[in-house]
């Protein structure tokens, strides 16, 4: 990827006037922040240890079998890892808003301590329209499914499309037939026809190695507060290179971020709205009480 132009913000106002600078004509933005700008542009289960990356499919299954309640209803491999993804298991999900503010917000979080030792950042992501899909996108299942494989599988279909790329050819070149003929692919293609019956035993494996935008439904009060979206992550454990996908990071100043939230608060911008769930609000109507 292009290297990522980088800018230092002071206020809300500084943040939304840099951000009507730096216009992008024909693509879609969407919005990430981080309390800490080193944080890597990685879902979560290829940040954590490589026993959880390796047991993607067991921790997922493990989830759902304890607690089949909340996932009844669900119609697709996207909708049961956005419901991981809610309650805090690691996925092949990195999650985004379409709100610039909500991004604001989360770059000016303080630390669990409380304190603010790490400077923030917002990173805005410039997404061409061919890599936005919807939650019943094909492309989306066949994504989404690599999570119920297991950790071989999902290494037979990564070295293929990996050995591929380091021929001449380019991806949409690679032998689609005989990438369809890997017993890993095989099962993948099983797991999709569950959810899509009418799916045709072909999976393109140049949509395995890109990244896509995800758009959920909007059936979470969480996903709507935050106007939220997801970037879904194929084979690969960070986002692959290509103008089609291109970011921008505003950097958040650690000493400035009592400033930032006390602004976005008084803009109706907190953890209440947020998450909002009756645990949240209880915790931001206590600490609004709290002596200095």
């Amino acid at each position: 990827m292009r290297k990522t132009i980088s800018q230092e913000v002071r206020s809300v106002s500084d943040y939304i006037e840099k951000l009507s600078t730096i216009g992008s004509m024909g693509v879609n933005i969407y919005f990430r922040g981080h309390k800490d700008e080193r944080y890597r542009i990685q879902p979560s289960v290829f940040r954590k240890d490589l026993m959880v990356k390796k047991s993607e499919n067991i921790i997922l299954r493990e989830l759902m079998s304890f607690h089949p309640e909340e996932f009844v209803g669900h119609r697709s491999a996207f909708e049961s890892l956005v419901q991981a993804q809610h309650h805090g298991l690691p996925t092949r999900l990195l999650d985004v808003s379409l709100s610039s503010i909500a991004g604001l917000f989360f770059a000016t979080e303080a630390n669990d301590d409380g304190t603010d030792t790490v400077d923030g950042a917002v990173i805005r992501f410039d997404v061409d329209s061919t890599r936005i899909k919807g939650f019943e996108s094909d492309t989306l299942s066949c994504i989404c499914n690599l999570a119920k494989l297991n950790h071989a599988e999902k290494e037979e279909i990564r070295s293929f499309i990996m050995l591929e790329r380091k021929r001449k050819d380019l991806v949409k070149k690679i032998n689609v037939d005989e990438f369809n003929e890997l017993e890993a692919v095989r099962r993948l293609v099983q797991f999709v026809r569950q959810e899509k019956p009418y799916f045709e035993n072909k999976i393109q494996p140049i949509d395995l190695y890109s990244n896509y935008l995800a758009l959920p439904m909007r059936n979470n009060k969480r996903i709507t507060a935050q106007s939220g979206a997801f970037i879904v992550s194929g084979v690969l454990s960070h986002l692959a290179k290509s103008s089609k996908f291109s970011m921008k990071k505003f950097v958040v100043p650690k000493k400035l971020k009592p400033l930032f939230r006390e602004e976005l608060d008084r803009m109706g911008v907190n953890r209440m709205t947020m998450f909002p769930d009756l645990q949240s609000s209880a915790k931001y109507i206590t600490s609004k009480h709290k002596s200095p």
